[in-house]
């Protein structure tokens, strides 16, 4: 059976290796988003610019209406002028009836400002309803691509996961506890192997009488400088 020194020294790398899987692992969701959201901004500027094309449509079919039925009202006050016979009379109905032409020719020209407006926004609709097409078309290989790495970095996490979760328990007596404390407190690094004299987390230089008994391998040491629990490996 493995001692508890050989378990610890597979953990600070298991460990290592847990939070590399799990750091590249959620790097991805951002860019599925990223990827996502700029799809969704190509479908809102399409819906905006068909939106815009509707009101114009709906704005001067309003006014065509209306043009419509002041060609009525010209026509009635056309023949009312006719059989007037006062001057005051006639000329207050020439006034109203040069008011109706003149609200007719204003509408007549809203409405082709309005085709106009139309014909420039349904332009502008097949623009962007190429634009979304193409986007489509690539974002959607690529988004096929971050998916599978994804899938694939998931599966390294779940590996790594499994391996760290499967020495843990290998550990003895109070050693157990002590890691798990020290794991939680020190952001999933518990243990740190010695490294040219020094930790190989922290870095700091270790004392020499620390450097004699962890050579000794008769039990992990502390740094004092990070508090993670020391092991030696190596003659």
């Amino acid at each position: 059976m493995a001692s508890d020194l050989d378990v610890l020294a597979d953990l600070a790398i298991a460990d290592v290796a847990y939070l590399e899987a799990r750091k590249s692992f959620e790097e991805m969701a951002p860019k599925i988003a990223a990827l996502d959201r700029k799809l969704a901004g190509q479908e809102r500027d399409l819906a905006t610019a068909r939106s815009a094309v509707e009101r114009a449509v709906r704005t001067r079919r309003d006014k065509e209406r209306e043009s419509m039925s002041l060609d009525s009202d010209l026509a009635r006050l056309a023949a009312r002028s006719e059989q007037m016979k006062k001057q005051e009379a006639i000329k207050a109905q020439e006034r109203e009836l040069e008011s109706v032409r003149d609200h007719k020719s204003e509408l007549e020209t809203a409405i082709l400002e309005l085709m106009d407006q139309e014909e420039k926004g349904q332009a502008l609709v097949v623009v962007r309803e190429k634009a979304l097409e193409d986007a489509r078309a690539a974002l959607s290989s690529e988004r096929g691509t971050l998916v599978a790495e994804q899938s694939r970095r998931q599966g390294r996490l779940q590996t790594a996961e499994s391996r760290r979760a499967a020495l843990v328990p290998l550990l003895s007596g109070p050693l157990r506890p002590k890691y798990e404390r020290v794991y939680a407190s020190k952001a999933g690094l518990a243990v740190a192997l010695v490294e040219r004299s020094a930790c190989g987390s922290c870095h700091s230089n270790l004392a020499p009488q620390i450097l004699m008994d962890l050579r000794k391998r008769t039990g992990p040491g502390i740094c004092e400088a990070c508090g993670r629990l020391m092991v030696w490996v190596g003659p």
